[in-house]
């Protein structure tokens, strides 16, 4: 039902931090744990599809895009105010495809640079 709200997005950033801040310790740890179980096979995969090579470098990515992505949304789909003051002032409102896209491709060129660097060493 949410994927079809034209908010998900911004729903799915303010869900996390109010969920976050309004639960028992023990159920923010049960779903913290289920998190880093998702993001360690989710390292797993970007290591045996060789994007990249160490363990600590994929996680901490997708921990990157895993906050990036939960904040773009929001500033790529602005609420009508924040449209309306952006189309006064001339401030752009990105595309949140685009601006994911070059997110990704910056920080995998980053992390092959790293490794070559390491490499190097």
């Amino acid at each position: 039902m949410l994927a079809s709200h034209r908010d998900f997005g911004r729903l799915g950033a303010l869900l996390a931090s109010i969920i976050e801040t309004n639960v028992r310790l023990e159920c923010l740890v049960e779903c913290k744990r289920e998190i880093i179980a998702m993001m360690t096979e989710g390292s797993s995969l970007l290591i045996a599809w060789g994007l990249i090579d160490d363990s600590a470098d994929s996680a901490r990515f997708l921990m990157d895009l895993s906050d990036y992505a939960s904040g773009l949304y929001p500033a790529t789909h602005p609420l009508p105010i924040q449209r309306a003051a952006c189309e006064e002032t001339g401030y752009p409102i990105l595309s949140y495809e685009e601006s994911l896209r070059d997110f990704l491709t910056v920080q995998l060129v980053g992390y092959k640079a790293l490794r070559e660097k390491r490499r190097d060493s």
